[in-house]
């Protein structure tokens, strides 16, 4: 390798490790301004163990939430954490505003449910929920944390394409240096006729985190998904079936969702 090659090298080696540290969230919290976060275990959303239950006996999305069977878990895993801890927002504090601005730790809610009803395999919906989010302009970036899992059915799913910093995970508007939209998809689960993916989509901008790491900083909850559900009905062969409730709402001294309004937006494939 002659010289000029090896200088090259050196300085495209430097600009990727530049980049990679711009863009991942770097988890820290500073002792001097916000205490550590102590996210407290939150219910698992689990179905009573005296109810026993068939996937044959859904028969409808409404019947994934109802109160004898609540088979969707509210909230994104972590699973660097206990393993019924929710997600937070990357160990960051944000004031809630309906609480005086006390600053809270942030869970990441589910608010996507994903309903293919023409896809016979499990291997077929993942890779039609692939493409058909290319063309809602959603790609998968790298440079995401991830590790992530979701409820569904009475077990821990992981999100779709499950990797480390380098693997493209997130489903994402635009490039990490600008503010995005982006998402992680879990499952799919086959429910009756069937196959169930549930997913966290959040708004996010480039900030400083205590004024000395560069990160990602949270924006909305509501905007992202209400956007990737517009996108997705308007481009692909998923529609808008509406809104149910997942009563994922947490008004906690050390939680809160941010502007998450409780409820999951439902896409349905059904040609």
């Amino acid at each position: 390798m002659n010289s000029h090659l090896r200088i090259g090298f050196g300085i495209g080696f430097l600009l990727f490790i530049a980049i990679v540290t711009a863009c991942f969230v770097v988890k820290i919290v500073n002792q001097n301004d916000d205490a550590a976060i102590n996210l407290q275990p939150i219910e698992r959303n689990t179905v009573p163990l005296a109810i026993q239950i068939t996937r044959a006996q859904i028969t409808d999305v409404t019947d994934l939430t109802a109160q004898k069977y609540t088979v969707i878990g509210k909230w994104m895993i972590n699973t660097s954490k206990q393993p019924n801890y929710p997600a937070d927002w990357i160990s960051q504090s944000y004031p809630d505003p309906s609480d005086g601005n006390i600053k809270k730790a942030l869970v990441e809610p589910i608010n996507i449910m994903i309903i293919d009803r023409v896809s016979k395999t499990e291997q077929e919906a993942i890779e039609k929920i692939d493409s058909e989010t290319k063309k809602a302009g959603y790609l998968r970036w790298i440079l995401h944390s991830a590790g992530y899992k979701a409820f569904i059915f009475n077990d821990y799913h992981w999100q779709l394409f499950n990797g480390g910093l380098l693997n493209a995970t997130c489903y994402q508007t635009k490039s990490p240096f600008e503010p995005n939209n982006h998402g992680r998809i879990f499952g799919p689960v086959r429910v009756n006729d069937f196959w169930l993916f549930t997913a966290a989509f959040s708004r996010e901008k480039l900030g400083l985190f205590t004024g000395k790491v560069v990160t990602h900083d949270y924006v909305s909850f509501l905007y992202a998904a209400t956007d990737f559900a517009d996108q997705m009905n308007n481009a692909t062969e998923y529609k808008l079936k509406g809104k149910i409730a997942l009563n994922n709402i947490i008004k906690r001294s050390d939680q809160f969702v941010g502007d998450h309004d409780g409820c999951a937006i439902i896409l349905e494939r059904k040609y």
